[in-house]
């Protein structure tokens, strides 16, 4: 735990699949209790999480960063938590879809996955 937080762990693919998800589209308006990936290592002070990955705890210090909420979201990637990818697809996800065995931890590449074919499809 830092501060109270529970820090919460990306894995290499998961950082991949949210950046594939950022150049595929995924609509996102930064904002505090989000994780992003600092691809460019814009942010100085080094993470408590795996190296590029922040929890947005003070927005306005992120902002800081970046100059604009506008500029902090083009120059990361969202990595939305389990929740955040299953309120993203809604009812979108069948029960077909979600009934197929899945190695333990891998729960949100899936969704990651499944949100990545959504935004194909729309495109």
């Amino acid at each position: 735990m830092f501060f109270g937080l529970y820090l919460m762990e990306f894995s290499d693919q998961q950082i991949k699949l949210a950046t594939e998800l950022k150049a595929a589209g995924l609509p996102w308006q930064p904002q505090q209790g989000q994780y992003i990936f600092d691809r460019n290592e814009r942010i100085k002070p080094g993470s408590p999480y795996q190296k590029g990955v922040y929890y947005l705890l003070d927005f306005d210090c992120f902002v800081d960063y970046f100059g604009s909420p506008t500029n902090l979201a083009a120059n990361t990637a969202w990595l939305p938590t389990f929740e955040e990818a299953r309120s993203l697809l809604k009812v979108k996800i069948t029960h077909q879809q979600w009934s197929q065995p899945l190695r333990q931890g891998t729960e949100l590449e899936y969704l990651y996955g499944l949100l990545l074919t959504e935004l194909k499809n729309v495109q």
